[in-house]
């Protein structure tokens, strides 16, 4: 109202140029309109340099890369597996963004669905058939030594890069084969609820 006055009514379309123009400057952050290397030297301009490390405010841009291929490199393994273990084995991930991966993009690779503790994928539970193996991604440091006391053998079954210019680029991507479970992992389930 103050503004529709006569004398100020220039205000409101400078306040939209304005408003409009701040959305411009801060899209390439929210919306992948740009590459990421190109989004990251953005960033390093507009902040004059101020970041020391750009990969704060692009790692949910990155974030939207790679889930495929993290997919690929659990389905390698996987079809390393007897058609025998095949039928005994679960897919476990510390991460529902991969257990949702391997659910969208594992059905045209031969994977089963995914089981997770973390959030809410924890509450639709394990597969009613017996487990003896585990192929594990994403996984916490409490997830990892839990599998080397209740099975026989944990190896690194493949450990790759996914889309280095992508993703975190810290991180390599880790799948792990638990084989010959000691313990019926169902009961022990209710400890694999992870909510952070």
């Amino acid at each position: 109202g103050w503004a529709s006055r006569p004398r100020r009514a220039w205000l409101r379309p400078a306040s939209a140029a304005v408003v409009f123009a701040g959305g411009a400057a801060l899209a390439p952050l929210s919306v992948p309109i740009l590459s990421l290397p190109a989004t990251e030297k953005y960033i390093a301009a507009a902040t004059f340099g101020a970041l020391g490390n750009v990969y704060e405010l692009t790692g949910d841009l990155r974030g939207m890369f790679g889930w495929q291929e993290r997919a690929d490199a659990i389905a390698k393994v996987y079809d390393t597996l007897s058609e025998e273990e095949k039928a005994k084995t679960v897919i476990y991930t510390g991460s529902y963004g991969l257990a949702g991966a391997v659910d969208l993009f594992g059905d045209s690779r031969g994977l089963p669905n995914a089981v997770s503790g973390h959030m809410t994928f924890h509450l639709w539970g394990l597969p009613d058939h017996p487990i003896e193996n585990v192929i594990m991604a994403y996984i916490s440091q409490e997830a990892m030594d839990y599998s080397k006391k209740n099975f026989e053998s944990v190896e690194v079954a493949s450990s790759t890069e996914i889309y280095p210019n992508h993703v975190d680029p810290d991180e390599l991507f880790r799948v792990y084969l638990c084989r010959g479970a000691r313990v019926d992992l169902h009961d022990d389930w209710k400890d694999f609820r992870d909510w952070e």
